[in-house]
């Protein structure tokens, strides 16, 4: 066991691991009684009031990262259960870091990133901490395998069923990972993560992302919200055609289906406003305006409230439902009863034409669930179900969103898209900072495990250059939600090929690693994010103050880039190209909004000379085209 960290996790993180217990409404401190450590384990019990009848940490090590799970059981024959919240807590101690990145529960579905100075300043729900000290990176993850979910306040860090009568806790709470680079610590952690068993939903590099979301996206979202109908949709579809904008897929947003209020009447479309059913809106779309795929919006409960009782849905399928304590019809928790309800809801709208689903509101189940059944147990339950279906109906292709607590990201077994951050909000005035800053943060995390989606956009409105220059070198699935007459061919052409595939890179876009601890907007700092494709990489630069803000770009904190290699910059804006290495720093200035966009190729030799295979200087991030020449560099010095 690697003691230092073991020593630093249990009596300095962890307050000299001195928890305390809630069993019922009484909080009792707790004392360590035994340890027994070995090369790759170890073990403590403690004891404390006699309702407690057994409390055990286990720490298991892989590489530089400890996986802390938890056994402890109450008295359950005089009944005395451990409190639905806040049954286990630990205070941090020790020496406060020099900085902190969290990412915590922004609203009840997305992680955005903080910036706290002090352990007592971290916001509740805190879901992952990046630690820094002199020395050292302490990266640490949330976990949540057994029948309690955790989070971090300013206070410390907290366990709980999130349900009463729960007698018997167990599972992996935790996993601290120690390292150097700001960047891979993340990959560190989750991959020993894995390896220890802390978690069942796979690497992102064991997750399939799906062929459909390789072209260009329409979504009807932002563009009709709940009025969407079939003539709407076509009228768009006719002014993609008219200029030229190929659409590969499109989702039929919210508004679609039959409900009464917030609740599930019926699996067919809305009659008013689809009148030829789902499969005659989406055969015209296929074969008149040569959409490739369709996929169709759908809440993970059904709808936002589930099913209506009072419809015939609900009396034909009620067998495969549950009522939860506040009263809605939800698919029962049992994965197979669920997954039959799934099954005849996807398997209808297959036989419809669609082809791949958007689920909505997942992270929504742990407090509809509550008191019922363990937040955890009842969400790996629910997305076993769900990805059954999807993988039998739809090939696995979902776009799983508003889901980014722990108990959905890491319930997940094998789906690859998630959304990365809250919606986009056209209305709202410089709502991109808000949006680039939650997006790239969060993949620092969320890029481990899945394919992130940094969500839709407008092409015509609110910030389509800077949306755009996001997108392009997201590595995400790219799509739109522009309203009518609102699409801007040019502002989509530099994003994706001509043909109407994507140019995707092969991780999600992250800051560099000189702003891992840095609010640029706060700061006055150039915020920039990097991404790779092989051996070329992007970088793009956004400000996000109120004023006009000069940095420096310095190519070596771009993680990949060869120290021993040379270069050749391409910006899209200034049309400039530069030879540079890992040791070259630019100095740039951008005024508010501003935004500038690199593609850096290496630089390879033949007979001719020195060369680069670039790809087209039209589009805003071209180092991940597939479509890409030879240059050489005596043709662009």
């Amino acid at each position: 066991m690697n003691s230092n960290l073991l020593a630093f996790i249990t009596e300095e993180l962890l307050n000299g691991a001195a928890p305390t217990v809630k069993i019922g409404e009484t909080v009792s401190a707790i004392r360590q009684t035994a340890k027994n450590e070995q090369s790759d384990t170890a073990c403590y019990s403690f004891e404390g009031p006699k309702e407690l009848t057994g409390f055990e940490i286990t720490a298991r090590k892989k590489g530089d990262t400890i996986v802390l799970g938890l056994d402890a059981s109450s008295d359950h024959n005089v009944g005395k259960a451990f409190s639905a919240k806040r049954s286990v807590n630990f205070s941090f101690g020790g020496e406060t870091p020099e900085k902190i990145l969290g990412s915590f529960m922004d609203k009840d579905w997305w992680t955005y990133p903080e910036f706290p100075k002090a352990f007592s300043e971290i916001v509740p729900r805190t879901q992952s901490i990046l630690l820094k000290y002199k020395e050292n990176l302490v990266y640490v993850q949330l976990l949540c395998s057994g029948n309690f979910s955790a989070e971090i306040d300013g206070e410390g860090l907290h366990l709980e069923p999130r349900t009463d009568n729960i007698c018997t806790l167990t599972g992996d709470f935790a996993a601290v990972t120690i390292g150097k680079d700001p960047i891979t610590i993340y990959r560190t952690a989750m991959e020993n993560i894995a390896a220890l068993d802390g978690m069942t939903a796979l690497l992102k590099h064991d997750r399939k992302y799906p062929e459909i979301m390789e072209w260009f996206g329409w979504c009807t979202w932002n563009a009709f919200y709940t009025q969407v109908t079939e003539d709407k949709i076509m009228e768009k579809l006719e002014e993609f055609k008219a200029k030229g904008i190929p659409v590969g897929w499109v989702i039929i947003d919210d508004g679609w289906m039959s409900v009464r209020e917030r609740f599930l009447t019926a699996f067919k479309a809305d009659a008013s406003k689809f009148p030829n059913g789902l499969k005659g809106c989406i055969d015209r779309m296929k074969r008149d305006y040569g959409v490739k795929y369709v996929g169709v919006w759908h809440a993970f409960e059904g709808y936002w409230s589930g099913v209506d009782m009072e419809s015939p849905l609900y009396e034909e399928w009620k067998d495969c439902l549950e009522i939860t304590p506040e009263g809605y019809a939800i698919p029962a928790h049992d994965a197979d009863r669920a997954f039959m309800f799934w099954d005849a809801w996807h398997s209808y709208l297959a036989s419809e034409g669609v082809d791949f689903v958007k689920v909505d509101n997942q992270s929504s189940h742990p407090h509809h669930i509550e008191n019922m059944i363990p937040g955890p147990v009842g969400c790996r339950i629910a997305h076993e179900a769900v990805e059954r279906s999807v993988d039998k109906n739809f090939g696995g292709c979902i776009i799983n969103c508003m889901g980014m607590d722990m108990e959905s990201v890491l319930s997940r077994h094998h789906t690859a898209v998630s959304r990365n951050s809250d919606d986009f909000f056209p209305e709202v005035e410089r709502g991109f900072l808000k949006h680039v800053a939650q997006n790239v943060y969060s993949a620092l995390w969320h890029n481990e495990i899945y394919y992130c989606d940094y969500d839709m956009w407008w092409s015509g409105k609110a910030a389509p250059v800077e949306s755009g220059v996001l997108r392009a070198v997201s590595g995400s699935p790219i799509y739109v939600s522009d309203a009518l007459g609102d699409s801007d061919a040019s502002m989509i052409a530099p994003v994706i090929e001509d043909d109407g595939r994507i140019i995707r890179f092969d991780e999600a876009a992250r800051p560099t690693e000189d702003l891992i601890f840095t609010d640029c907007s706060v700061e006055d700092r150039l915020l920039k994010i990097f991404n790779v494709s092989g051996d070329a990489f992007a970088l793009a630069v956004f400000n996000v103050s109120l004023g006009d803000v000069t940095d420096t770009v310095a190519y070596k904190e771009i993680t990949g880039l060869a120290a021993d290699k040379k270069y050749v910059s391409y910006e899209y804006f200034t049309k400039k190209y530069a030879v540079v290495t890992a040791e070259t720093v630019e100095t740039i200035t951008l005024p508010m909004d501003g935004t500038a966009v690199y593609s850096i190729y290496p630089v390879s030799c033949d007979a001719d000379g020195e060369y680069i295979m670039a790809g087209s200087p039209a589009k805003y991030a071209p180092a991940a085209s597939k479509n890409k020449k030879k240059i050489y560099l005596k043709e662009i010095q």
